[in-house]
């Protein structure tokens, strides 16, 4: 809301007096869709609870909630309610208008452009809880590293998806190191800087957290909350389990034949995965063979099969192992040796180390 001053003639002709006069602007479209964007993650597709599907507007801030996840922006819309998501962010991304103006009508919110008005239908009664976190300046936030979320996208990979043990769906935040892994895979990442405390992350809900880039982070019953540097709070739920973080220390000191890849071993990765049918990252896999000398990469799918063979120091026993090529790509450029041991292989570079079960 923005404000101009008039001048007004009072009964004194010598006197005049300043009074102000509200003007309203309106609000930059770009920036309200960006904020709709930004707590887009926490609407749900399914009405899992009332107003799950729905943006909630308070007269300064923006929020969603959908049962495991909640994120709210600050944004000053002066109106108060819950609207459908999805109707609200698709019309405003089909609208051209720089700015508009965001009205609390008696039927609903009105959006008034220069030659156009919808009103869209409201609930009034907001009846989700807000999940609450303090202020970005409270001191109940913990500085979190600056390669805290680096460290985060290398562990996705490795945690389980079977919720038969939930902790192991989970990260492991600890101090200085962050541990994913679901027993046939592990991943430990080193992080620059040390965190004061230990938490558990579910790794689906890491994967959102990486579009928020965090600074900073606080637990609070059973809720984390993470807040980054536009404001914007990132709450999700964790689990009071006890992390295997003893039993998982222990794999990461194998001991056994080191190899080498060559450079570029990530090129060969790429062409062996081109003909791989699963859309899905997690399901997607190469197999990578040690032979005699040489290492082997192959892929395949409905539409054929792809193998290619490279040159590389090794005299040791032939082994088998199955890999998703994105991560296999997305860890090359880290890695300083590949340590076989006896049932197990180790890449490890300067601050990343991940290891996998041997089928063979």
């Amino acid at each position: 809301m923005a404000r101009r001053r008039q001048t007004k003639q009072t009964k004194n002709p010598e006197v005049k007096e300043e009074v102000e006069i509200k003007e309203d602007k309106g609000v930059n479209r770009n920036q309200f869709l960006d904020s709709l964007a930004k707590v887009k993650p926490g609407v749900s597709d399914k009405a899992i609870i009332e107003q799950s599907t729905h943006f909630i507007f308070d007269p300064d801030r923006i929020w969603s909630y959908n049962d495991e996840i909640s994120v709210s922006h600050k944004f000053e819309t002066g109106v108060t309610g819950a609207v459908v998501a999805d109707k609200i962010f698709k019309l405003c991304g089909k609208i051209e208008d720089e700015t508009i103006e965001i009205i609390q009508g008696e039927s609903g919110i009105i959006i008034k452009g220069k030659n156009f008005e919808t009103t869209l239908s409201v609930d009034a009664e907001i009846k989700l809880k807000k999940i609450e976190a303090p202020g970005i300046n409270s001191k109940k936030w913990k500085k979190l590293p600056a390669d805290f979320m680096e460290g985060v996208k290398l562990a996705f990979f490795s945690a389980s998806t079977n919720m038969v043990k939930p902790e192991l769906t989970c990260l492991l935040i600890s101090e200085k190191e962050i541990y994913s892994t679901d027993t046939y895979r592990g991943t430990k990442y080193k992080m620059e800087e040390e965190f004061d405390g230990t938490f558990i992350i579910p790794a689906k809900i890491a994967v959102k957290l990486q579009n928020y880039n965090p600074t900073k982070m606080m637990e609070e019953n059973n809720w984390l909350h993470f807040i980054n540097k536009e404001g914007t709070v990132f709450s999700c739920r964790t689990y009071d389990a006890e992390y295997p973080e003893k039993a998982l220390k222990k794999v990461f000191k194998t001991e056994g034949h080191q190899i080498i890849l060559p450079e570029s071993f990530s090129n060969v990765v790429d062409r062996a995965s081109v003909l791989i049918s699963e859309d899905f990252a997690l399901d997607r896999t190469i197999t990578i063979s040690l032979a005699g000398d040489k290492i082997i990469c192959s892929g395949k799918g409905i539409d054929g099969k792809y193998k290619e063979t490279t040159k590389i120091d090794y005299d040791g026993e032939e082994i088998e192992v199955k890999v998703q090529p994105e991560f296999l790509n997305q860890i090359l450029g880290k890695l300083e040796v590949v340590t076989i041991g006896e049932s197990q292989l180790l890449f490890q570079g300067e601050n990343f180390e991940h290891f996998m079960r041997l089928s063979g």
